[in-house]
């Protein structure tokens, strides 16, 4: 029994899926490796405060991210959710209305006894 038809989106799912994999497997690979020395100074308290981060001095936000995932690397995956969640919500219109068109173009398959 079909429930879905990916007709054209099985490719787009796929590279999403390979892309997101990717960008997982090197940050679990290169966690130990973005480490710096410094990250073993830095007492053990959770969450870190910023003033000890020492990044006051650094300009741009990319680069303030860098130091900050070099010294925690845990900051990788907060800030991958936090990404993940700005995504969601500007694109949860876009994800209800395909819902429904296939929800629609199921149902027509059944009427018309292309599916079941």
């Amino acid at each position: 029994m079909t429930i879905w038809s990916f007709t054209g989106v099985s490719r787009k799912k796929s590279l999403w899926i390979a892309i997101i994999a990717a960008i997982l497997s090197l940050a679990i690979i290169s966690g130990n490796t973005w480490a710096s020395e410094t990250a073993s100074d830095v007492a053990h308290e959770f969450p870190l405060s910023l003033d000890s981060y020492g990044d006051d001095n650094l300009d741009g936000i990319g680069a303030k991210m860098k130091n900050r995932i070099g010294i925690e690397p845990f900051n990788l995956a907060a800030l991958l959710i936090f990404l993940c969640a700005i995504t969601h919500t500007f694109m949860a219109s876009k994800f209800t209305s395909m819902s429904n068109k296939r929800r629609q173009t199921q149902a027509e398959k059944i009427r018309t006894g292309e599916a079941r």
